[in-house]
C-alpha cells in the first residue's frame, strides 16, 4: 500500500509543479519579450494560463476517464505533462508560450481531479483525513524544492526552468507499476439519479474558488514587487515565496489533529483571519526578513486551506459522483488561479501592490470574524451584538 501512497504523492506533486517551478523566471521572461506587445500582462498569465484549461477541461474527467478508465488515463496525462511543460522551453514568442502553457494545462486538469478521485476510491474515512493531510504536506514541499530549484536554474535561464516537468514522465513509469484499476461505484437506481446532483456542492466550488484567487496572489504579484522595487534577484525571489510552501507542509501535519477539535467552518474562520494577518503584513513589510515573516504566516493559511477544501468535498461527495466532483472541485481551483491577476490587474495598477495586498488581507479579516460569528451562533444559539 505505501507504494500506492508514494505513487499518489508524487501525483499530487505534479500538479503543484504547473506554476511554483517557474516564478521565479517570470521578470525575466517578461525582459526576453519586452519588444511584443502587452508584455506586462501575458509575462503574469504565463503562469496562470494552464488554469483556464483546467477550469475547462477538469470537469469532463469524468467522461475521458469512463472511456479509457481512470489508471490509463492518468498514464496518458502524466505524459503530456511533460511534453507540454518543457515545450515552454522551445517557444519564440510569448503568445507561443501562452499557447504551450493552455495545452499544459490539459494534462494537469486530468491528474489533479483523478489523483483526489483516487484517495476517495482507496482511503477512508480517518485513513483519508490523515492521507490528505499528508498529501498536502508531501506536495507543499515538493513545492519548495520545484519553486527553489527553478530560481537556481533561472539564474542560468529562463529556459532552465521548463525543463523540471520531465520529472512528469518518471511518475507515469511509478503510475504504470503501482497503481491498480479502482473498482467501478455500483450503479445507483433512477430514484437516487434524481434526488442526488453533483452541483449541489456549488457552495464547495464557490469557495475553492475563491480561495485560490486570493492565494494566487503571492505568485502572480509578490515577484514583480521584489524585482521591481526592491531589486530581489530571482534565487532570493524563489527562496523567498517557497517560504509560503514550506510552512504549508508543516502545518498540514496537523490537520487531522485539529479535525478532532474543530469542524470545517471553523478552520476557515482560523486560516483567513491568519491568511488575511500575513497579507497585512506584506502590505508594510520592506526587507527580506519582514516579507519572510509576513508570508510564514500566509503559509499557514494555505497549509490548511487546499486540504481542507478536498476533505469537505470527499466527506459530501458520494462514490458514484466523486469523479465528477473533484473534476469540478479542480476546475473551480484552476479557475480561481486564472482569474486572480485578471482581478487584481486593475487595482494593482491603480493603488499598487502592497495597497492591494493589505485590501484583500482587510477582506480576509472580515470574512474570518463574519465565520466566527455563524459559528459562535451555531454552538451557542443566538447572540446578542
Amino acid at each position: 500500500m505505501w507504494k500506492i501512497k508514494l505513487t499518489l504523492l508524487l501525483v499530487s506533486t505534479m500538479t503543484i509543479m504547473s506554476g511554483t517551478a517557474i516564478v521565479a523566471s517570470l521578470p525575466m521572461i517578461k525582459d526576453h519579450f519586452a519588444g511584443e506587445a502587452n508584455v506586462d500582462l501575458y509575462s503574469r498569465i504565463i503562469l496562470t494560463a494552464p488554469a483556464i484549461a483546467i477550469a475547462f477541461f477538469a470537469p469532463w474527467t469524468n467522461m475521458v476517464a469512463s472511456i479509457f478508465g481512470k489508471k490509463r488515463t492518468l498514464l496518458i496525462a502524466l505524459f503530456l505533462f511533460g511534453l507540454f511543460g518543457v515545450m515552454g522551453a522551445w517557444m519564440s514568442s510569448i503568445i507561443g508560450m501562452v499557447i504551450s502553457r493552455l495545452l499544459f494545462g490539459l494534462s494537469v486538469a486530468l491528474m489533479m481531479s483523478l489523483s483526489l478521485a483516487f484517495v476517495g476510491d482507496y482511503f477512508k474515512d480517518e485513513e483519508r483525513t490523515s492521507y490528505l493531510g499528508y498529501q498536502n504536506t508531501f506536495v507543499a514541499l515538493g513545492g519548495v524544492v520545484f519553486m527553489a530549484g527553478g530560481g537556481l536554474l533561472a539564474q542560468w535561464s529562463w529556459q532552465g526552468a521548463f525543463y523540471i516537468y520531465a520529472l512528469g514522465w518518471i511518475v507515469g513509469i511509478l503510475a504504470w507499476r503501482y497503481l491498480v484499476e479502482p473498482p467501478k461505484p455500483k450503479p445507483i437506481t433512477q430514484e437516487e439519479h434524481k434526488s442526488v446532483h453533483v452541483m449541489r456542492h456549488w457552495p464547495i466550488f464557490a469557495t475553492a474558488l475563491a480561495v485560490m484567487s486570493v492565494f494566487y496572489m503571492v505568485p502572480t504579484q509578490l515577484p514583480y514587487l521584489l524585482h521591481d522595487v526592491y531589486k530581489m534577484d530571482a534565487s532570493h525571489i524563489g527562496f523567498l515565496i517557497a517560504t509560503v510552501t514550506f510552512v504549508s507542509a508543516v502545518t498540514s501535519l496537523f490537520y487531522a489533529r485539529l479535525r478532532r477539535h474543530l469542524d470545517i467552518r471553523s478552520i476557515y474562520t482560523l486560516l483567513f483571519a491568519i491568511q488575511g494577518s500575513g497579507f497585512i503584513g506584506i502590505s508594510f513589510s520592506k526587507t527580506y526578513a519582514q516579507f519572510n515573516s509576513a508570508l510564514i504566516l500566509v503559509g499557514i493559511g494555505v497549509g490548511f486551506v487546499i486540504v481542507n477544501t478536498n476533505s469537505w468535498l470527499l466527506e459530501s461527495a458520494q462514490a458514484h459522483e466523486r469523479l465528477k466532483a473533484t473534476g469540478l472541485l479542480s476546475g473551480s481551483l484552476f479557475l480561481g488561479q486564472f482569474i486572480s491577476p485578471l482581478l487584481l490587474y486593475f487595482p494593482t495598477t491603480l493603488y499598487g501592490i502592497q495597497e492591494t495586498f493589505r485590501g484583500v488581507g482587510v477582506v480576509l479579516i472580515l470574512v474570518s470574524l463574519t465565520l466566527l460569528w455563524k459559528v459562535l451562533k451555531h454552538r451557542y444559539g443566538r447572540i446578542s451584538l
